[in-house]
């Protein structure tokens, strides 16, 4: 699982080479996928912290925008807010650049962790992706009732775009609607699914998945 391979990679500088390959993957995939009858899909892809502070991975994602003709604008890139802490001058350094490239930056787990408004104001982002145990505990916990109604304001006064992962459930969905402007996603919706079944959805067109 991610959870055990990929603490591995990243203390034995593996995860820049694996990175740069689901990258390398992924826009292919994507390039695949555009069609010009549909509006466009976006890619959201993980960025994990060592990653990001490498100084070779803004190159790296310019080259695959250009070799795999994606419009920057269709590649979301999440980040950890970890990434910026052990040398916050790179993170934002490197932030700014990939923001110049195009692409969108959001950042992940947001409210979890060490989620700061600081960072808010340090750190270029695009949109926050709200940890999934806010979601699973709508909409019977009062506290994170009021907790995800702030983040939504929150990110409507900064001009952010709000995902909130992890839903399970109709009533978990239903109320997070209310939050208006949000995206949300989660097995309520799909389940991880096989690249056949992900291509026959799309070519379709026939909604064969449930989002």
């Amino acid at each position: 699982m991610p959870n055990d391979f990929i603490p591995y990679a990243e203390r034995n500088g593996l995860i820049g080479l694996i990175g740069e390959f689901v990258l390398e993957q992924t826009c292919a995939l994507l390039r695949e996928c555009q069609h010009p009858d549909r509006g466009p899909l976006v890619l959201s892809l993980n960025v994990s912290a060592p990653q990001l502070m490498d100084g070779d991975f803004v190159r790296v994602v310019a080259r695959c925008l250009g070799e795999y003709q994606i419009e920057p604008a269709c590649l979301r890139l999440e980040i950890t807010e970890t990434a910026s802490f052990e040398d916050p001058a790179t993170a934002v350094t490197q932030l700014r650049a990939l923001k110049q490239l195009g692409v969108s930056i959001v950042l992940d787990d947001f409210g979890t962790g060490y989620s700061s408004l600081s960072r808010l104001m340090r750190l270029e982002v695009d949109g926050l992706k709200v940890d999934g145990s806010f979601a699973r505990a709508v909409p019977h916990d009062e506290k994170a009732v009021k907790i995800l109604e702030c983040i939504a304001r929150l990110a409507s006064v900064l001009d952010l775009s709000l995902l909130v992962e992890g839903v399970e459930s109709k009533a978990q969905a239903d109320w997070l609607r209310r939050l208006g402007d949000v995206q949300i996603q989660g097995y309520f919706f799909s389940r991880p699914v096989s690249l056949t079944t992900l291509r026959a959805a799309i070519g379709s067109g026939s909604g064969a998945l449930p989002v």
